[in-house]
């Protein structure tokens, strides 16, 4: 019972992987939007992906439920960042 909980379902593993592919596109569209700003190197959308990623370790749900806001979260941060350093500013641009 313990390695089942551990390694989870099928459905739930998928929906966390899911979670965190959702992140990486939101978070690259959610930094696209803002118009691949930063302060100071980082991008400005990437804190927003902290919200879901503390909201799911204050709530009481299930170790899935709680893992697929942590990646969620944590992925939106990083496609934020991944989309501000694969494009190029428009500033720097010939």
């Amino acid at each position: 019972m313990v390695t089942a909980m551990r390694q989870g379902r099928l459905l739930e593993v998928l929906m966390i992987g899911g979670s965190a592919v959702a992140g990486i596109v939101a978070g690259a569209l959610a930094q696209r939007a803002v118009g691949n700003y930063a302060v100071k190197g980082v991008p400005l959308a990437s804190p927003l992906g902290a919200v879901p990623a503390i909201a799911g370790m204050a709530m009481p749900l299930s170790l899935s439920g709680r893992s697929m806001l942590a990646a969620g979260g944590l992925s939106f941060t990083a496609g934020a960042a991944l989309y501000r350093m694969l494009t190029p500013d428009e500033e720097s641009a010939p």
